[in-house]
């Protein structure tokens, strides 16, 4: 008789290894799963969605410097140098917007990247030549994506 028992006992414990292993892979997968389902929500401003039906960041250029160049012609040509970067080359920065209220220059530059599209983590550096055209002598101030230079046209 406590043969017999012990054969009850080594049976008690097989279907439990034969019904445990299931279940243990099913609660990974249902947790791999969960866990997962909110790893790909990201904020995208509204109309970051393009005629195609694709998603896009929208994000301004980080700029690093900026350096005012006056031509020595009359009336007085003023360029200015951007230099800054983008977090990736999948990022396109846009056609800068340049506005003008008195003697002070916006220009904001954006950039923007295609949500689905794969790319390699390096930064990617950022260079253009503003023209801010002729300019009449007297105090300025540009502002590029929040970084200011102070310069003067005699």
């Amino acid at each position: 008789m406590l043969q017999y028992r012990k054969d009850i006992t080594v049976q008690r414990r097989s279907n439990l290894l034969t019904l445990g292993i299931p279940i243990l892979l099913v609660t990974v997968v249902l947790v791999v799963l969960i866990a997962s389902a909110g790893a790909g929500d990201r904020a995208v401003p509204d109309d970051s969605t393009a005629s195609d039906g694709n998603e896009f960041d929208v994000a301004p250029v980080t700029i690093e410097t900026i350096d005012v160049r006056l031509a020595e012609s009359y009336p007085v040509q003023v360029f200015v140098d951007v230099h800054g970067y983008v977090p990736d080359p999948c990022w396109e920065p846009q056609e800068p917007v340049i506005e003008e209220d008195g003697n002070r220059i916006e220009v904001e530059i954006l950039a923007e990247r295609d949500v689905a599209e794969m790319c390699i983590q390096a930064i990617e550096d950022y260079e253009t030549t503003l023209s801010l055209g002729p300019r009449d002598p007297g105090e300025y101030v540009i502002s590029v994506n929040g970084v200011e230079q102070e310069f003067e046209v005699h």
